[in-house]
């Protein structure tokens, strides 16, 4: 973590990566190819070519290791490596630090699109404490919990 006047930074992953195994990839295949399958015998191809590139994606996006980033937060906003959310863009904010091993920073912004994003603090990078703090002084805080799509994605190791 790097405390600069009214700044803190930390690096740290993009998410929290799981080693897949060859089974892992072989059902992912296997679904996909039914799914594609049902979806052809249904007259429905373009469905069916779909469900293919998005398991071929899915696959090469799982062998894909996550890339560090810089987070910071800032008197402007919070910025996640080159992106400076504005705080006027900010609905609220939550640093969860009960579910999972590392804490977490919940935004909701005020977009339609991408609601709500999770920003991983691991512990040693930041304090979340010290976070939830300087954030307190900006931005109402409010309880709020991952999707249940996002929770989904993590359990399936994606």
């Amino acid at each position: 973590m790097f405390m600069e006047e009214n700044l803190i930074r930390w690096i740290g992953y993009e998410y929290e990566h799981t080693e897949k195994s060859s089974d892992w990839f072989w059902a992912v295949a296997i679904i996909a190819l039914c799914t594609a399958i049902i979806a052809i015998i249904y007259n429905n191809v373009l469905f069916g070519i779909f469900i293919i590139l998005a398991g071929v994606t899915m696959m090469m996006l799982a062998k894909r290791p996550p890339r560090i980033i810089e987070y910071a937060v800032t008197p402007k906003g919070i910025m996640v490596e080159k992106t400076l959310y504005l705080y006027k863009h900010i609905h609220s904010f939550w640093v969860d630090t009960h579910i999972k091993q590392h804490p977490e920073l919940l935004i909701k912004t005020k977009k339609n699109l991408s609601r709500l994003f999770v920003i991983p603090i691991k512990y040693g990078a930041a304090d979340s404490h010290d976070i939830r703090d300087y954030l307190l002084q900006v931005l109402p805080e409010e309880h709020m919990e991952e999707s249940l799509s996002h929770r989904l994605m993590v359990k399936l190791g994606l």
